[in-house]
């Protein structure tokens, strides 16, 4: 698997972008967020970077890229992926939505995380 991850400030174009791929991103999972545009969902991310107002590039964009070239894996297989690496990464508590994206020959992951807890920390 390959995983790509850049810090950014965050943007609603990004999130509308991952939620939907030419129509048919899949949403695979999210954590503490409720919205269902790019928008509501920044606007969930920034009242908790109002925690930590130090930070610039608070939010993450993370591309999970497993090996397919074997076969296409299963919903449940992604969701297990990208939980494990979320939780390696530390973020499994922290805000963050998960698409699947099919549109290319190369099935992956996009997961856009805040980088700021619940506390007001930056991830490192």
């Amino acid at each position: 698997m390959v995983s790509v991850a850049n810090a950014t400030k965050g943007s609603s174009q990004a999130i509308d972008y991952i939620m939907n791929d030419r129509g048919q991103a899949v949403e695979l999972d999210r954590n503490y967020v409720m919205g269902e545009n790019g928008q509501d969902i920044l606007s969930e991310f920034r009242e908790v970077q109002s925690l930590n107002t130090r930070c610039e590039k608070n939010t993450y964009s993370i591309v999970l890229s497993p090996d397919g070239a074997q076969r296409e894996f299963s919903k449940e297989e992604l969701l297990q992926l990208t939980r494990d690496h979320l939780k390696n990464l530390g973020l499994e508590n922290n805000q963050y939505i998960a698409y699947v994206h099919n549109s290319t020959k190369n099935q992956h992951v996009h997961i856009i995380a805040n980088r700021i807890d619940f506390e007001g920390k930056a991830h490192k």
